[in-house]
């Protein structure tokens, strides 16, 4: 989709009543009585003119999980017609995003489920210290993590997430395919965890 079709409602008031599509080198309009954009988010898009920078520009350089895809074109699309917009700056902040080792410093992060904390996974900050309850809303354990750096935006954060052997087991399905994908690490006894975390075995204990 590339664009809208509007028209005049008999108020001359402008109605959206299709959409402008390309399929390889065909451009056709396709029209219709309702039309419904869900074209995802925004935050993919950090330029200085972007939607982001616009509504939460204290995001801009926080690490995130979204797709190449969410560069809000379609509220773009939208609002140059004159659609109006609500609640722009409630963009959700997801407390837990795998760092890839093999591309650390990468903006776009591969989405930590919160199905690891639901099983029995806890949450600890570089230093081994336990900070929230795991099972908390999303906003609560991100406001839990903001509190450790209120820079957050200039000095990304690092966290730990730990399971148990019996949580492991649990989520065997996820933790199998985050290990095969090097974002989880498997480590046996406190001791060789505590080491691999550059910490104490007694602050892990």
């Amino acid at each position: 989709m590339t664009g809208l079709v509007t028209d005049s409602d008999n108020d001359g008031k402008s109605v959206v009543v299709g959409v402008t599509a390309t399929c390889g080198s065909k451009t056709v309009d396709l029209e219709s009585t309702n039309v419904v954009l869900a074209t995802g988010g925004f935050a993919a898009d950090r330029a200085k003119s972007s939607l982001l920078a616009q509504h939460r520009p204290e995001l801009l350089n926080m690490p995130a999980t979204f797709g190449d895809f969410s560069t809000g074109d379609g509220i773009q699309l939208a609002t140059s017609i004159g659609a109006g917009t609500t609640l722009m700056d409630k963009v959700q902040i997801h407390p837990t995003g795998f760092i890839d080792p093999a591309d650390p410093t990468s903006p776009s992060k591969f989405l930590c489920a919160e199905l690891l904390r639901g099983i029995g996974g806890i949450l600890l900050t570089e230093q081994g210290e336990r900070f929230c309850n795991e099972l908390g809303t999303r906003d609560y354990v991100v406001s839990k993590m903001l509190d450790h750096d209120p820079e957050h935006k200039e000095h990304p954060q690092v966290f730990y997430i730990l399971l148990g052997s019996e949580a492991a087991k649990a989520g065997a399905e996820h933790v199998g395919f985050y290990t095969w994908k090097k974002l989880l690490q498997k480590h046996t006894g406190i001791q060789e965890t505590a080491n691999a975390m550059g910490i104490s075995k007694e602050t892990l204990e």
